[in-house]
């Protein structure tokens, strides 16, 4: 009886440890990860910024106001290659990075989503978040899949652009 008492503590413990290890803390997404510094926005404070961030993926029109906290907001699109050439766009996640002065995400936040639509959309966001004391720069991300068009169409491709270096 007590070695069998002992033997149901001893399983408790190992499935408490092992959902322990479950629940690790984990950092935000992208967070000490190091960003393309040529595709980086400068943060002005106490004036509202707009602008067009673009790569050959996206187009990304954005307003910003940073005082203490930032306030994002604008819209996106893909870019002309995606509309012409493919029939859908499965999933587009839009991310906005806060960097400091070595383009190091500080923090980040998945400020729009699109699923299952046209690859015309227009996507729209609006987003406040606190500024961290060290942030200098901003910058968009994003990842997504497209349909492909034409024969034996069905295939899927990956676009994206996230910061994904440790080292600077």
């Amino acid at each position: 009886m007590k070695a069998r008492l002992l033997g149901t503590a001893l399983a408790s413990a190992v499935v408490l440890v092992s959902l322990s290890a479950c629940q690790t803390i984990s950092t935000p997404p992208f967070q000490d990860r190091y960003y393309d510094s040529q595709a980086t926005i400068p943060l002005v404070s106490g004036a509202a910024q707009q602008g067009t961030w673009q790569t050959f993926d996206m187009v990304v029109d954005y307003r910003y106001l940073a005082d203490g906290s930032i306030e994002v907001s604008g819209t996106a699109a893909l870019g002309r290659h995606y509309q012409d050439l493919y029939v859908r766009l499965r999933t587009l996640d839009l991310y906005l990075f806060l960097l400091d002065d070595a383009a190091m995400v500080l923090t980040s936040r998945k400020i729009g989503q699109a699923l299952a639509t046209g690859t015309d959309m227009v996507l729209s966001f609006a987003e406040t978040m606190p500024l961290p004391p060290d942030a200098s720069q901003l910058a968009f991300g994003y990842e997504g899949r497209v349909l492909t068009n034409g024969p034996g169409s069905g295939g899927l491709d990956w676009f994206y652009k996230l910061p994904l270096s440790r080292t600077p």
